[in-house]
């Protein structure tokens, strides 16, 4: 059994607490360290331990103060057994411990240290990338996935690989996965060898994995996501199972935490640009008007060639303003909607035919594809969403290398109706893609207000809808818009006379 050890860490009072050890630990006064010394005098990154080939060594990350072994500075050593590392002027005495802590002692431990590394400001992504660190430290493995579900999936967040050639997807089948989110009930298997119906799946054997444990995320009783870990070594596990779900349990809780802060913030910028359009945007608008008039009239006054252009760049950009402040005033209209029965069909249509020429311009074709169907929406709202959508689909496949084309279908349920916009543009990255909602975050654009995708949430929220943005670099983007019936009822969108289908332009198919 591979030998576990610990650091006693004694304080220059004489206080002694110990903390078991992982693969690797980073000692200092931040409170993102996986050991926090609060000293003054200790640095913020003050002492790096890690174990290579069952041996420790320790790594002064270049404090102010020093680390010193036998009062000699060190740089980086081997660190023995029971030697004594001096930082900080004596602030601290650390010693290696080859010894088995108790249970209690270590789970509580972790558990204290988990709290206390979750704790202040972080963003989601930031959050997520700690939480696995530290779950895969505490339980000795060389993979983890933290999934989060989004738009009715489960979607990986972060990742981390710590052993070369374990791969970069998580390699357990989504099925059983799903399994623990659906149900509740983790996956806890210490030694793969046991495990019959493991031992035969495909994926388990060309890892060679030997552990695996998949927990739920959890928050007040309901399912968030989940913790998939896995290695190729069975563990020699340093905490019992109840006390790794309730360390789960608090990263879940700061995950919420995070989530509804994040939250918070957008709700708060919404309420900014809320009170800004209602003072001004209307005022703005109107003087728009009158520019963009005097602008035609010069423009047909004037033959001059050099006259027209700078008409032309004046008329562009009160056509910019009057779109940013369209939008401000779309969302600063809060929850207030005029929803109307309307063929969706022929709304869609009509929307496909009014871009496919701009579309063509930039050797972009949209296509339709859909039933007539009824649907209880707010028209303006909804036809600024799909403006919103289509202009980033066609900004997407602007002097792209492939012949750019848009798809757009809609589909009728018992429930509602679901409509998808899909392009084969450049795609969307995983960072930037949790932030296209955000009020004012504009990415890959000349012109971009930043707003457009917040109007088109604010379209899905208004009417209880979902809405799911499934993107690959380089391969594309597809939107999927949800929309329930108004009422609630599960019933089918009626059919609509044919004088009133799509145009042609549309192809539309019943």
């Amino acid at each position: 059994m591979k030998k576990r050890y610990a650091i006693r860490i004694q304080d220059r009072n004489g206080f002694e607490r110990k903390v078991p050890l992982g693969n690797a630990a980073v000692l200092g006064r931040q409170n993102h360290c996986d050991i926090v010394l609060a000293d003054e005098m200790v640095s913020r990154l003050h002492l790096r331990v890690e174990s290579l080939d069952g041996q420790y060594w320790a790594e002064d990350m270049g404090s102010s103060h020093g680390t010193y072994l036998d009062g000699v500075r060190i740089k980086r050593i081997l660190w023995e057994p029971a030697a004594v590392l001096v930082i900080a002027d004596g602030a601290y005495r650390l010693t290696l411990v080859p010894e088995r802590l108790q249970a209690s002692e270590s789970n509580m431990s972790a558990i204290l240290s988990t709290a206390q590394q979750l704790t202040g400001d972080f963003d989601l992504e930031h959050l997520l990338q700690k939480s696995i660190d530290h779950l895969l430290r505490l339980s000795g493995q060389d993979r983890g996935f933290i999934m989060i579900e989004a738009g009715g999936n489960l979607e990986v967040f972060v990742q981390r690989n710590i052993a070369p050639g374990s791969g970069d997807e998580p390699y357990l089948s989504m099925s059983s996965v799903q399994k623990v989110f659906d149900t509740g009930e983790p996956i806890w298997i210490s030694d793969v060898s046991t495990n019959e119906a493991l031992k035969a799946q495909k994926s388990v054997a060309d890892l060679q994995l030997m552990t695996i444990f998949c927990l739920p995320i959890a928050v007040k009783g309901k399912n968030i996501g989940v913790v998939y870990l896995d290695s190729r070594h069975i563990t020699d596990e340093i905490l019992d199972r109840n006390a790794f779900e309730a360390i789960v349990g608090l990263c879940a809780v700061a995950i919420e935490r995070t989530r509804l802060a994040e939250e918070g913030q957008r709700n708060r910028q919404l309420a900014t640009v809320g009170s800004v359009a209602s003072d001004i945007a209307h005022d703005f608008k109107n003087v728009l008007f009158l520019i963009g008039g005097h602008a035609e009239l010069l423009s047909n006054l004037c033959s001059d060639p050099e006259t027209h252009y700078h008409v032309e760049q004046i008329q562009a950009s009160v056509d910019r303003l009057t779109a940013l402040s369209s939008e401000i005033l779309g969302i600063a209209r809060s929850n207030v909607s005029e929803k109307n029965s309307v063929n969706l069909a022929r709304v869609l249509g009509e929307e496909i035919a009014k871009w496919q020429i701009f579309a063509k311009k930039n050797k972009v074709l949209i296509a339709g594809n859909g039933p007539d169907c009824n649907v209880c929406i707010d028209l303006q709202r909804f036809v600024s969403a799909i403006d919103n959508i289509f202009a980033n689909s066609i900004e997407s496949l602007v002097n792209s290398k492939v012949k750019g084309k848009i798809e757009v279908t809609w589909t009728p349920s018992a429930k509602g109706v679901i409509i998808k916009v899909a392009d084969n543009g450049k795609g969307i990255s995983k960072k930037v893609i949790n932030k296209i909602f955000d009020p004012f975050f504009s990415h890959g654009k000349a012109f971009g207000t930043g707003l457009g995708m917040t109007a088109v949430k604010r379209f899905v929220e208004i009417h209880n809808g979902n809405i799911d943005v499934d993107s690959k670099v380089g391969k594309g983007t597809t939107i999927t818009i949800s929309i329930p019936n108004s009422d609630g009822k599960l019933q089918e969108c009626p059919s609509l006379n044919s004088q009133e289908s799509a145009p042609s332009n549309g192809k539309t198919k019943k």
